[in-house]
């Protein structure tokens, strides 16, 4: 998000620079999630306008989070 325009977003090829820098490339899978999808929703929309083969976990957190028969990894 670009605070000095009102919160819009970056240009995709300054948010491709971004993600590439962190390891983030062309052509890798991306799961997004939240707590429940409101916000991982833009990121799955940004992911897709640059190609990324991205998925939405709608029931995100709140679904995943909540069993007590789900797998979770913590990393420090």
């Amino acid at each position: 998000m670009d605070r000095t325009r009102n919160l819009r977003l970056l240009p995709l090829d300054v948010l491709q620079q971004k993600l590439a820098a962190i390891g983030i490339l062309p052509g890798h899978s991306i799961i997004t999630h939240c707590q429940s999808h409101h916000r991982s929703g833009l990121t799955y929309l940004v992911a897709k306008a640059l190609g990324y083969p991205a998925k939405g976990y709608h029931g995100s957190w709140g679904e995943w989070g909540n069993r007590d028969d789900t797998p979770i990894e913590m990393v420090a």
